[in-house]
This record gives C-alpha cells, sequence and structure tokens, in this order.
C-alpha cells in the first residue's frame, strides 16, 4: 500500500469519463438494470471502460447501501446484478477509502510514524 497511486487521465480520457458516468448514472437513477445503463455509452478504451462500469457501480452502492441503508442484496436486485459482484466491489470501496485515508494522513503528518521506525 506505501507505493500506491491512481493512474492520471488525459483531458479526453477525463471527458469521455464524466461524460459516460453521468449518463450511466442518470440511466440507473431512472430505474433500468445496472447492464442496460452500461450500454448507453460508446467507450473504446477497454481499461477506461472498465473503470467507468466499476465506478458507476460504486456511486450506486455508495448512494443505496452507505447513504440510504439498503441491503447490498437489495442493491444487486435493484441493479440486476449477481450479489457477490456488488459485494466484491463494496470491498474494493472499502480498501479505496483505506488507500485514500492513508495517503492523506501521511501527507498531513509526514513524520508521525517516524519515532516508532527509530
Amino acid at each position: 500500500m506505501k507505493n500506491f497511486s491512481y493512474k492520471k487521465y488525459t483531458t479526453e480520457e477525463s471527458a469521455i469519463y464524466n461524460d459516460s458516468i453521468e449518463k450511466i448514472l442518470k440511466s440507473l437513477r431512472e430505474g433500468r438494470a445496472f447492464d442496460e445503463s452500461c450500454k448507453e455509452v460508446e467507450i473504446v478504451d477497454a481499461n477506461l471502460k472498465d473503470l467507468i462500469f466499476d465506478d458507476a457501480m460504486k456511486v450506486m452502492i455508495a448512494e443505496l447501501h452507505y447513504r440510504d441503508g439498503m441491503a447490498l442484496i437489495d442493491v444487486a436486485q435493484r441493479l440486476k446484478v449477481p450479489v457477490e459482484k456488488i459485494s466484491i466491489a463494496s470491498l474494493e470501496m472499502l480498501e479505496d477509502v483505506a488507500i485514500s485515508s492513508s495517503q492523506a494522513f501521511n501527507e498531513m503528518y509526514p513524520d508521525f510514524f517516524k519515532e516508532f521506525n527509530a
């Protein structure tokens, strides 16, 4: 976890990301299934496509499960995806939070652990 960093995207990739996420989330919030909503965007780059689909699912998990208190099995039913996929995405979200918060803490307090490593 120490040297982990997220990929930096180009301006064009960021525009594709933002536009695609917006379209997918709008469709999902209107009640469509996850796969149906993802078909509404065309993304050529396979890696960017995977990221966008993963992030869209995580946004919906954050809204439905963490904000609204919906059980993960109900989120899976609502999005029409296997509960295992929802569970894995939820765990990835928690890992992302752990990485981001650890990095932020280390940036704010760069010398905090030096006395423990001496």
